[in-house]
């Protein structure tokens, strides 16, 4: 994946990616911590990356908290909020990936 693809994939994903992202297109984890470094990348979550220095918007901060595993989805009231049926409550946001795990909070 080249700069141009980057580009292209975190326009889709608000001006965000995710280091999973750029593995399945081929990168290592090294040339992601190099290139992030060398464009300025911002790391969001661990493995989540804005490609600028701006602060977050609210729909940011909800696609970085889904971009930090494959599958992850917006969910409960976060995902009401994000659709505009009600209004966005807290910084805390609620995201649903597939596993077994059971209820676990991550981070922040």
């Amino acid at each position: 994946m080249d700069v141009r693809a980057v580009r292209r994939l975190s326009a889709r994903q608000t001006d965000l990616v995710a280091a999973w992202q750029l593995i399945d297109a081929g990168w290592n984890r090294r040339a992601i911590e190099h290139w992030a470094g060398k464009w300025g990348w911002v790391r969001v979550h661990q493995g989540v990356y804005a490609l600028t220095s701006a602060p977050l918007t609210q729909q940011q901060s909800w696609m970085a908290a889904t971009l930090t595993t494959p599958d992850s989805v917006l969910s409960h009231t976060s995902a009401a909020a994000c659709w505009g049926f009600r209004r966005p409550t807290g910084a805390m946001g609620t995201v649903t990936r597939p596993g077994s795990g059971g209820r676990r909070r991550l981070g922040g």
